[in-house]
């Protein structure tokens, strides 16, 4: 039986090359993207933990019904530290389960706010680290780690000339 030749089976040309190495730093790019803004939020979740509690008060609560998914609020607070007013609208560090219960039902409610000490219009309601942040981290790490592969597969491949026959 014969064999049916694919483009894949002849000799490698630099236009193929090529083409490897900038899909492969596409690849890993975007997972080295992703990985980092993770890991950044990660740092700072945790890093929310530490973080002081003030009492604030809720400017704007809204009542979100996407066409999918479940109806939440998001809210927009003030809160005073050291003698200096801020507003924020951050819950969290990614997405965190029973994230609702940190929201007020109305304008004007009390929430208690933790403010970085080191940059003080940086806030949360609910400190700690979020569920989704961990998953993107992996994800993006996993994405370099491929984008490596392909690069490396691709560089180890080198091309053959055409040969006149």
């Amino acid at each position: 039986m014969k064999r049916i030749p694919f483009p894949s089976d002849g000799p490698r040309n630099k236009n193929d090359t090529i083409a490897g190495i900038l899909v492969g730093a596409f690849i890993i790019i975007s997972g080295g993207v992703t990985f980092s803004l993770s890991l950044n939020a990660l740092w700072k979740a945790e890093a929310s933990k530490k973080w002081t509690p003030v009492v604030g008060s809720a400017v704007n609560v809204k009542l979100i019904s996407p066409r999918r998914g479940p109806v939440y609020r998001t809210i927009r607070y003030r809160y005073v530290y050291r003698g200096k007013s801020y507003e924020n609208d951050r819950i969290s560090y990614g997405r965190i389960i029973g994230g609702q219960h940190y929201v007020p039902e109305s304008a004007g409610d009390p929430v208690t706010v933790y403010v970085n000490p080191n940059s003080p219009d940086e806030s949360v309601l609910a400190p700690g680290i979020a569920e989704a942040a961990n998953t993107c981290c992996a994800i993006g790490g996993g994405v370099s780690l491929f984008g490596l592969l392909v690069l490396v597969l691709t560089l180890r491949a080198r091309p053959q000339e055409l040969s006149s026959a």
